[in-house]
């Protein structure tokens, strides 16, 4: 994964860097490190944020509808 990858991925999900990274358990300096390229994006992180990828969007879905 690309660190625009990583990017994209957050800005699709409206969340700011701390948000992520309060979402995830990490510090906000890794979300920005790894968007500029500056960490590198391990698989474990990739997984990561795609998991909060694809749970979020059910989390959200199913408050929408109560």
């Amino acid at each position: 994964m690309s660190a625009a990858d990583y990017k994209t991925i957050r800005e699709s999900l409206k969340k700011t860097q701390v948000e992520l990274a309060q979402e995830l358990g990490i510090e906000s300096s890794t979300v920005a490190g790894r968007e500029l390229g500056a960490i590198p994006i391990s698989k474990e992180a990739e997984i990561a944020i795609k998991s909060v990828a694809t749970v979020l969007p059910r989390r959200r879905s199913k408050v929408m509808f109560f």
